[in-house]
């Protein structure tokens, strides 16, 4: 039983409950709301074997509970760092705590060192040229960058997802929120999106409003700039009632500005989820063939997901059953995703048409997407 690690992680969870309630002037309220969260985590941890895995997880957790305790003014970063002993890792990392002003920028050559300046922004933009692709290069391409005093907070959050994603060098979940929240100290957008979610899904798992309401607010500021994640992940959760206890759940309510989101914007989450609220009557009445339509604007932009619930729908359901058209969506599908469950799937639906349909299928440029997301 996970029961027996106990004794290994709780003094973790007692260290960073320490840490950020020093910060908050030792407030014995904020001690406790800290340590029964963490217990609470145990619940979801239950499943893990691997004690390193835990202790990231709950450095994670403490780090994004001080985000939504409104505590990151004057949380340091380093307090919370742990040193994960990564074989590929550099032995000593100094972490930016913000990025330079524009003024230090003009000022001095001495914030790009050891590059020049031109250096610098010539391997800033290959770094985000590499992170796109995420190529193997990125880590020993943007590290040294963003050690500098000219880092970006965009640099900062690449390389927390560097880290996040293991491109390069072993994954680090610690690292990952270490610099993701360097990088919302830095102002970046994207990194106060990602933990406002991050805290969110805190709140799922210890149910405490202050996290839930904190991290919602967070979320609408962020949604408020124009991000379009955020935006989406707003109108999502006002389906979900795991959500309900915050206020914000209304199916009627989501399904309008996810509905507006799709159609303003070419924001693909956004048109599948309105696809999917339409042909299952979500927060709308149910509408098979809008759904459907929307489906195809989908898969004309690449999406795996669309081609899949239309190869479904073209198979099955009677108002839109067409049996060509399922085997071109299932080809490109399997184009996309050569698993032997799509290959099975396909093989099936291949029985039931002629050979000359199955040469022509083969032939649509549909069957052959070029981009797959």
């Amino acid at each position: 039983m996970f029961d027996a690690k106990l004794t290994f992680i709780l003094p973790k969870f007692n260290k960073n409950s320490k840490i950020i309630a020093n910060i908050a002037g030792n407030s014995a309220s904020i001690f406790k709301l800290l340590q029964d969260t963490f217990k609470r985590m145990f619940t979801v941890l239950s499943q893990t074997t691997l004690r390193k895995t835990a202790e990231r997880t709950l450095r994670a957790t403490a780090l994004s509970l001080a985000l939504a305790l409104g505590l990151t003014s004057s949380l340091n970063a380093q307090e919370l760092e742990v040193n994960t002993g990564a074989k590929n890792q550099p032995k000593t990392q100094t972490l930016a705590t913000s990025a330079p002003t524009p003024e230090a920028k003009d000022n001095s050559e001495s914030i790009y060192s050891p590059f020049t300046k031109e250096e610098f922004l010539k391997g800033a933009a290959l770094c985000e040229e590499l992170f796109k692709k995420k190529d193997k290069a990125t880590y020993n391409t943007c590290f040294p960058l963003v050690k500098t005093k000219a880092a970006t907070p965009k640099l900062q959050y690449i390389i927390a997802h560097v880290y996040f994603d293991g491109i390069g060098i072993a994954r680090d979940n610690d690292q990952g929120i270490n610099w993701l929240y360097i990088a919302y100290k830095s102002g970046n957008i994207e990194a106060k999106k990602d933990l406002s979610i991050f805290s969110l899904n805190i709140y799922l798992s210890n149910h405490n409003l202050g996290t839930g309401r904190t991290g919602l607010k967070s979320l609408e500021d962020v949604a408020m700039a124009g991000n379009l994640e955020a935006k989406y992940y707003l109108a999502d959760l006002k389906k979900r009632e795991e959500f309900k206890e915050l206020g914000v759940y209304d199916p009627k309510v989501s399904f309008a500005e996810m509905s507006k989101l799709a159609e303003s914007t070419s924001y693909l989450p956004a048109i599948l989820s309105t696809a999917n609220m339409l042909i299952s009557g979500e927060g709308t009445k149910a509408d098979i063939l809008a759904g459907y339509k929307l489906l195809e604007k989908a898969a004309s932009m690449g999406s795996s997901e669309a081609y899949k619930q239309l190869s479904l729908l073209e198979e099955a359901n009677d108002k839109v059953e067409n049996k060509y058209k399922a085997y071109v969506h299932q080809l490109a599908l399997t184009t996309c995703q050569n698993s032997s469950d799509n290959m099975i799937r396909l093989n099936k639906l291949e029985a039931k048409l002629t050979n000359e349909e199955i040469k022509k299928a083969r032939l649509e440029p549909e069957a052959n997407p070029k981009v797959c997301k």
